[in-house]
């Protein structure tokens, strides 16, 4: 529900993604207090998801791309995790899903990810997820070329972040976050 969601005017993606790492943290933080929190990214993910992994001090792991649609493979961004996890008993983890990677345009399959994430979740109950959707570059034109565009409508998706200037007519440098209301108190 839109009343569930709040958010303010940020400087740019990049603030949005730092927000999103830092409010992602303190979320899995307070899930479970002994958890070890890494984030997991592609090498297409914009810098500024790597800059915000780097000031809330969130070890970072790069994913496989899909090289056939050049987004996150979803089973072997399972496989990332399970090994992550048993290598270094990661159980909070953090990731950013890109609609419109600046280099290609290309979107992650989000709707597969989260199904991915689900069964992961349920082989290993102690492993948590904070997702967020990086929309810096497609953000405002999702919405009006998809029917049924709803990022909140999975329950694993905390925030969802645009920028406004990349579109003109919008001083630059302006975007939006929009996040969970209940994540408030964080």
């Amino acid at each position: 529900k839109k009343t569930q969601l709040e958010g303010y005017v940020t400087s740019g993606g990049t603030e949005s993604n730092i927000f999103s790492a830092w409010l992602g943290r303190e979320m899995l933080a307070k899930e479970n207090s002994s958890s070890a929190i890494c984030l997991i990214k592609t090498k297409l993910s914009h810098y500024s998801v790597t800059k915000a992994a780097r000031i809330t001090n969130i070890p970072t792991y790069n994913s496989p791309l899909d090289s056939g649609h050049w987004n996150m493979d979803p089973k072997r961004l399972v496989k990332t995790i399970i090994d992550l996890h048993k290598k270094h008993s990661y159980t909070g983890f953090l990731i950013p899903l890109t609609l419109g990677y600046t280099p290609t345009g290309t979107n992650d399959n989000i709707q597969q990810i989260i199904q991915s994430l689900r069964d992961v979740k349920k082989n290993y109950k102690q492993i948590s997820f904070y997702c967020w959707i990086d929309a810096a570059l497609n953000g405002l034109t999702e919405p009006f070329v998809r029917s049924n565009f709803e990022p909140f409508k999975e329950p694993e998706i905390y925030s969802y972040l645009t920028d406004f200037h990349k579109f003109g007519l919008v001083p630059y440098s302006s975007g939006v976050i929009i996040y969970k209301k209940e994540l408030r108190n964080l």
